[in-house]
């Protein structure tokens, strides 16, 4: 507690950040959540109504079951909105929702490297070069994650394993994951993207390096540590058991929605006012 007001209590200024930061956060799942609810509102008594929304979807490649409903479903990852067939048949796809917030990069997935390396059927020297990347980030938030002299082979075995990486975090085994849904709060604008064809689009992405070593595939989604390290973690942030230490992928819906609107980088796209 600070007695005298002409000094800065340290800890009240950390815990002042802190709390700043976990209501940022707080505040973007909850922008979330909300345009989630708002989405499944307008489809299910606007745009599923109208069937000349629907006539273009499907003549852009975006084909929604017949007689479509939208709900929240339970118990899904990557799945945010499902869609199903109020006709009687067993059509039904799920929506992968992306809001457009104040954050220009978005959490898409996050993992363990033990799952990535399960997954991939990592090589171990691939294997310990992240590894390393990961404790050193962890011991200095600014040194470099992807060492130059580690840049070639890292760049090699992710080439030969985007598309199955993309796939991962955009629809893990959720199948019926089949649209990329972007939708801009701001702008009151929806764009519906074929989502299997936007995996294709990432899988022949560049993939270069930033200068700090963070992973970047093509302009739009970026590989490197979680970060995170709060203080009501008891463990060391250098223990590779620390929640920080997992790998994290984030996206750019932002630019990446309007790289489409300008050069329709994706061909099966319909876009709305909501």
């Amino acid at each position: 507690m600070c007695y005298n007001f002409l000094w800065v209590c340290v800890n009240d200024v950390a815990n002042l950040y802190k709390r700043i930061f976990l209501m940022g956060g707080r505040k973007e799942a909850r922008q979330g959540l909300n345009a989630e609810k708002n989405l499944i509102d307008w489809l299910n008594n606007k745009f599923f109504l109208d069937k000349n929304y629907l006539k273009v979807c499907e003549m852009k490649g975006i084909e929604f079951p017949e007689n479509p409903y939208a709900f929240k479903p339970k118990n899904k990852k990557k799945c945010d909105i499902g869609v199903i067939s109020r006709s009687g048949n067993n059509s039904s796809l799920c929506i992968t929702l992306k809001t457009i917030t104040n954050a220009s990069f978005h959490q898409i997935d996050r993992r363990w490297l033990d799952k990535w390396a399960r997954i991939l059927d990592m090589p171990k020297n691939i294997y310990d070069i992240f590894i390393d990347a990961i404790k050193r980030v962890a011991e200095d938030k600014n040194a470099c994650f992807i060492l130059p002299k580690d840049g070639e082979i890292v760049k090699e075995f992710l080439n030969s394993n985007l598309t199955k990486i993309m796939k991962e975090i955009f629809k893990a085994d959720e199948e019926d994951v089949e649209v990329l849904a972007i939708y801009n709060v701001a702008t009151n604008k929806i764009c519906f993207f074929d989502l299997e064809e936007v995996i294709e689009y990432f899988a022949k992405s560049e993939i270069t390096f930033s200068s700090k070593g963070i992973i970047k595939i093509g302009e739009f989604i970026t590989i490197q540590r979680k970060g995170g390290n709060g203080s009501h973690i008891s463990m060391e942030k250098t223990d590779l058991r620390h929640p920080g230490n997992q790998l994290q992928f984030k996206f750019k819906p932002r630019e990446f929605m309007k790289s489409c609107l300008n050069y329709s980088l994706i061909k099966k796209t319909c876009c709305f006012e909501v």
